[in-house]
């Protein structure tokens, strides 16, 4: 008798340990996930989120389309990626600009680099988290009080961290 109680409370708690552990099974976030290959394609931002020098947000938006003329895009392609912004002109006509950029990835940091004109300017950003379709990266420059102002972020923004979407 005291046998099959022990053998029907150990069954259910194999039961029971068997049901828990099947929730990790569709984890999206990999143990050790490949940026490299993961970042591939193209992203488009999504939310916008100040964060203070804690590193806590302090507020968050969508990602603003620019007067219809559509959000901000990434195309990441083997060592280049490719920022395309748009926005309306004095003419109110959608204009779209790129700015190609080389970026390499070292554990989580994503190294960027760039001309502009004589000077190579270089800056990096933190994968926060990396999905097969979403992307959060942090701006690791901090944010001047000034530019903060000008850009009409709430106060106390010191980063800047997106949500992209891979499209």
């Amino acid at each position: 008798m005291i046998k099959k109680i022990y053998l029907v409370v150990a069954m259910g708690i194999m039961a029971v340990g068997t049901l828990a552990c099947s929730g990790d099974d569709n984890n999206s976030r990999p143990i050790n996930p490949n940026y490299q290959e993961t970042i591939q394609g193209t992203w488009q931002k999504s939310k916008i989120f100040y964060l203070d020098k804690n590193r806590k947000v302090i507020g968050q938006v969508a990602a603003p389309d620019h007067e219809g003329c559509g959000v901000d895009k990434r195309v990441y392609a083997k060592g280049s990626v490719t920022n395309i912004f748009s926005y309306k002109n004095h003419a109110a006509t959608c204009v779209t600009e790129r700015l190609q950029e080389e970026f390499d990835i070292v554990g989580n940091k994503i190294n960027y680099t760039y001309a502009d004109g004589d000077m190579l300017v270089v800056f990096q950003e933190e994968i926060i988290s990396m999905q097969a379709k979403k992307m959060v990266v942090l701006d690791l420059n901090i944010q001047t009080e000034a530019a903060v102002e000008k850009q009409g972020w709430p106060k106390g923004t010191t980063f800047i961290q997106f949500e992209l979407t891979k499209k």
